[in-house]
């Protein structure tokens, strides 16, 4: 996008707590570790291992598992917080202790995979704009976009809403980029939105053709995703 458009790009990775829960798998590695496998609609695979005190036949745990995907399958990871404090695991009480041991590693394994990677590239090619002569304005420009959790929170922007964003000059909220435009658009998984990716530069950019970029980028990129992944 940065090569197409000749600004600096942007991108969040997917975002997986839209991903629904489809399977979970307890399997035994050895009388002290259980390998705990959590599969998503999408495909999504995050595997864990965890310890245990005293070992679990594979009948119990075969068990658990079945219980796990049936209470938790085609839920969201903030769905199944929701279920968690909600206490629907009780009726499972003779396998309470083991149940509660396992949930802390399901839910640290469902943050790990939402971590959020930003990615920009094309940088320094603000410099060729004037507005960006001005040595102390283009490392404020650079700094912001260095800065992980401000690039989040203007992509995410609270939600990840369909179609064509776009913010021009002082309608950006932070400083470094008020002289700025900032395009961007979705990406999909299914009918599913995912992600987002976006184009920052001068406010006097060439609008329709970046956003018609934009647009072609965001569908190439949501059937990569969707052939890789199986939603053809």
């Amino acid at each position: 996008m940065s090569a197409i458009t000749s600004y600096t790009a942007l991108a969040i990775s997917p975002q997986i707590k839209k991903i629904k829960l489809k399977h979970i798998q307890l399997i035994p590695i050895d009388p002290s570790e259980i390998l705990v496998v959590l599969v998503g609609d999408s495909g999504i695979i995050k595997n864990t291992i965890f310890r245990i005190e005293q070992e679990i036949p594979g009948d119990q745990l075969n068990r658990i598992s079945n219980f796990l995907s049936h209470k938790l399958k085609g839920l969201t990871i903030d769905d199944i917080g929701k279920a968690m404090d909600n206490g629907i695991f009780e009726e499972m009480y003779e396998f309470k202790e083991i149940i509660d041991s396992i949930i802390p590693i399901i839910n640290k394994s469902l943050e790990d995979i939402d971590d959020v990677e930003v990615y920009a590239d094309g940088v320094t090619k603000i410099f060729n704009f004037p507005e960006y002569k001005d040595l102390d304005k283009a490392r404020s420009f650079i700094s912001f976009i260095e800065d992980k959790e401000l690039l989040v929170d203007i992509l995410l922007n609270d939600s990840l809403e369909n179609g064509i964003e776009i913010t021009i000059g002082d309608e950006n909220i932070y400083d470094p980029i008020k002289d700025c435009s900032l395009i961007t658009t979705t990406y999909k998984l299914g009918d599913l939105t995912i992600g987002k990716i976006g184009v920052i530069g001068p406010t006097r950019m060439d609008y329709f053709t970046t956003i018609n970029s934009l647009k072609l980028f965001s569908m190439n990129l949501t059937e990569i995703f969707n052939m890789l992944l199986g939603k053809r």
